[in-house]
C-alpha cells in the first residue's frame, strides 16, 4: 500500500490550508488586541522580545529538526514507515521537552530579568523632569536619533533660592561626532535654562574624557569645580 494516495493527498492539503489560516487569524487577532491593551513603548517591547524567540528556540532545539530532516527521508526511502513515525514522535517529545526547560528557566530567572524591560522608571523620571521645567531634548537627523540630553531644573539656597539647570545624560553618537550634534543640544539646553530664569546652568563630565572638557570650553562651560560621587546602590 502506498504512503500517499490521491485521497490522502488532498487530506493533506486541505488540512494543512485550514490550520494555516486558523494560525495566521489567530496571530492577526493577537496583534489585534496587543495594539489596542498596550502602550507603544510596550508593544514595542513586545516585539524586541518576540524576535529573539525563534533564535532562542534553534539553540535550545539541540539539532533535532535537523535530524528530523536528515533521517525521515531515509526511513520513507527503505519503506519503513513505522520508522519514519516513531523518530517524529521521539522528535516531537524531545522538542517539547526542550521547550518546558526553557520555560522553566525563563520563569526562574524572570525576577531578575524583569527589571531590566521595565520602562516605569524612565516614565517616571520623565515626569519628574517635566514637572519643573525641565526636558529630554533629542537631536534627530534624516529621521535617525543621533543625540540626547537631559535638562534638569532644581531650586536651592543659592542665589536666594533660585533656579539652577543641571545638564545630564549628554549622548551623541559616534559616527556624528563632530558635526555640530552636540553643540546644538547644549544650545537649545542653554536658550530653554535662560528662559526659565535659571542663573546658572552646569554639567558634569568624566575626568577620562579631555576631548568632551575642551568641547564644553569651547562653548562656554569653566572647569570651576572638582566633582565628587558615591554610588549608593
Amino acid at each position: 500500500m502506498p504512503l500517499y494516495d490521491r485521497s490522502r493527498a488532498r487530506r493533506s492539503l486541505f488540512d494543512t490550508i485550514t490550520y494555516r489560516m486558523a494560525s495566521q487569524s489567530a496571530t492577526v487577532l493577537g496583534y489585534v488586541v496587543l495594539v489596542r491593551a498596550m502602550s507603544k513603548e510596550d508593544f514595542g517591547l513586545l516585539n524586541l522580545l518576540y524576535s529573539f524567540i525563534p533564535l532562542v528556540g534553534t539553540a535550545a532545539s539541540l539539532g533535532l529538526e535537523q535530524t528530523l530532516r536528515r533521517f525521515q527521508p531515509e526511513y520513507l526511502r527503505l519503506g519503513n514507515a513505522a520508522g519514519a513515525a516513531w523518530l517524529v514522535r521521539r522528535i516531537a517529545l524531545l522538542r517539547f521537552l526542550t521547550n518546558v526547560v526553557l520555560l522553566g528557566v525563563v520563569l526562574l530567572v524572570w525576577n531578575r530579568l524583569a527589571p531590566r524591560f521595565d520602562l516605569g522608571p524612565y516614565r517616571a523620571a520623565l515626569r519628574d523632569t517635566e514637572t519643573r521645567g525641565g526636558a529630554v531634548l533629542v537631536a534627530e537627523l534624516d529621521g535617525e536619533v543621533v543625540g540626547l540630553c537631559q535638562l534638569i531644573v532644581f531650586r536651592h539656597l543659592q542665589a536666594h533660592g533660585g533656579l539652577c539647570a543641571e545638564v545630564e545624560s549628554m549622548h551623541v553618537h559616534p559616527d556624528h561626532r563632530g558635526g555640530g550634534v552636540g553643540a546644538a543640544l547644549l544650545a537649545e539646553a542653554v536658550a530653554r535654562a535662560t528662559s526659565l530664569g535659571c542663573y546658572r546652568i552646569q554639567l558634569t563630565s568624566n575626568t577620562a574624557r579631555p576631548d568632551a572638557h575642551r568641547f564644553y570650553e569651547r562653548l562656554g562651560f569653566v572647569p570651576s569645580h572638582v566633582g565628587f560621587k558615591m554610588r549608593l546602590t
